[in-house]
C-alpha cells in the first residue's frame, strides 16, 4: 500500500479513536455520590442555585428513605434482609451510574432516586400480614 494513503488513514482515524478511548475513560474527578447526598444534607449551600439544588436532593432522598422504611416496616425478616440487598445492589448501580452520567452528578442522583422511589411504591410485595401489596395499593384502602 501507498505511505500517502497509509497515512492519510492514520492521520483520520488517529483522532476518532482518540476521541472514543476517552469517551470510555472514566472521569476519577468527579465526587463520589454517597458524599454528595450527605452534603446536600449536611449543607444547603452558599448561594441560591446550591441551596436549591442541594435542597432537592436532601428532599429526594428523604422521599426515597420514607418509602423504603414504610416497606421495610410491612415486611418480615427475611423479606427485610433480601429488600436490603436489593437496595444496596441499586446504590452501587446508581452510585456507577452518576459517576460518569450527567454534568452535575446532582441531576443524575437526583433523577436515579426520584425513579427508585416510584419503583418501589409500585412494586408489588408479600406483607407480612399474607397480603400481596405494594404501597400504592395500600395508600388506596
Amino acid at each position: 500500500m501507498n505511505k500517502k494513503i497509509i497515512i492519510f488513514i492514520l492521520t483520520c482515524l488517529l483522532p476518532i479513536i482518540s476521541t472514543a478511548a476517552s469517551a470510555l475513560i472514566v472521569n476519577d474527578n468527579r465526587p463520589d455520590p454517597a458524599k454528595v447526598i450527605a452534603e446536600a444534607h449536611a449543607n444547603p449551600g452558599e448561594n441560591a442555585e446550591t441551596d436549591t439544588r442541594n435542597a432537592e436532593l436532601a428532599d429526594s432522598d428523604d422521599k426515597l428513605n420514607e418509602t423504603y422504611q414504610k416497606i421495610m416496616s410491612q415486611l418480615d425478616k427475611k423479606q427485610q434482609a433480601a429488600l436490603k440487598e436489593a437496595q444496596k445492589a441499586w446504590i452501587k448501580m446508581r452510585d456507577a451510574d452518576c459517576r460518569w452520567a450527567f454534568s452535575d452528578i446532582r441531576d443524575c442522583l437526583m433523577d436515579r432516586i426520584d425513579n427508585r422511589e416510584k419503583e418501589l411504591k409500585t412494586t408489588w410485595f408479600g406483607a407480612k400480614n399474607g397480603d400481596y401489596t405494594s404501597l400504592e395499593e395500600i395508600r388506596k384502602i
